[in-house]
């Protein structure tokens, strides 16, 4: 055998490679460049499977994810300033606007959830949209002068909360728990689940006047009056602002209700989902 010849060899229990350039053991290779071992169907020494080029685009690519609802199957694909659907061989821009950095994803109730520093939005495969936040119910047994349960914390991702009263048939005003509301929002009142118009508010004392007192509730301990008003001090761009995201999804009951906590600045901030 002369130099340079080459020199079939059949390798068995493969171990690897022996870079040493010595007479190499009978289980290990000099070279394995791209080369991997099949452990799951054939146990044998196979080439490195090759990268396939599914989609090109002009501008850098920050995200790539992947969706499924129903039966469609899909990749989004965040590059530049705009939002893709890769489907079936082609490709559908479905949001423009952007931020040219690093994005995240989630998936919740079969909803796409997608953040970029700028925007949450969430698709189901043929809208997009921005999120709406759940309106929470802040405070629940409130008496007319204003003392009640605490019971949801308030929505970053949300301007409006509800408070529920329980009427005591005399009085006419009754006191929000927050003060310096929105006077350009009129709020929604619900008296025994009927809305009524027939009231003013002071938007400084957060206080809502009715024009004759609302009835007391035809069963006892049970809250009939229901306010929903809009609180201009939310800070929805905190949210927006975050992209690292932890999902914690709890059962009470028949509801499933999924909290989203947001790190932004060392400072954590809370969604509660609206199922």
């Amino acid at each position: 055998m002369s130099m340079g010849d080459l020199v079939p060899r059949n390798y068995t229990a493969f171990r690897g490679v022996d870079f040493r350039g010595e007479e190499i053991n009978i289980t290990r290779s000099p070279d394995a460049l791209n080369m991997w071992k099949d452990y799951r169907k054939t146990e044998s020494i196979r080439t490195r499977p090759e990268l396939e080029l599914l989609e090109e685009f002009d501008t850098p690519v920050w995200g790539i994810f992947y969706y499924e609802v129903g039966t469609q199957q899909m990749l989004i694909v965040h590059s530049g300033t705009k939002l893709y659907k890769l489907k079936g061989g082609s490709r559908t821009e479905i949001y423009e606007g952007l931020a040219p950095r690093r994005s995240a994803s989630f998936i919740y109730n079969n909803m796409f959830y997608f953040k970029d520093g700028i925007n949450y939005l969430e698709y189901d495969g043929e809208t997009i949209s921005e999120v709406v936040g759940y309106i929470p119910t802040t405070s629940i047994a409130r008496r007319p002068a204003g003392s009640g349960t605490t019971y949801e914390d308030v929505n970053m991702l949300s301007p409006y909360r509800k408070n529920t009263f329980l009427a005591d048939g005399e009085a006419v005003e009754y006191y929000l728990d927050a003060q310096d509301i929105d006077s350009a929002y009129t709020p929604i009142v619900l008296v025994n689940n009927v809305q009524t118009q027939d009231f003013t508010w002071n938007s400084t004392e957060g206080k809502i006047t009715f024009k004759e007192a609302p009835p007391a509730p035809l069963t006892d301990g049970q809250d009939n009056i229901t306010v929903t008003f809009h609180d201009v001090r939310c800070n929805r761009l905190s949210i927006h602002r975050a992209v690292f995201m932890a999902l914690k999804t709890t059962v009470s009951g028949e509801n499933t209700v999924g909290y989203i906590t947001y790190l932004h600045k060392l400072k954590c901030r809370y969604n509660k989902f609206k199922i």
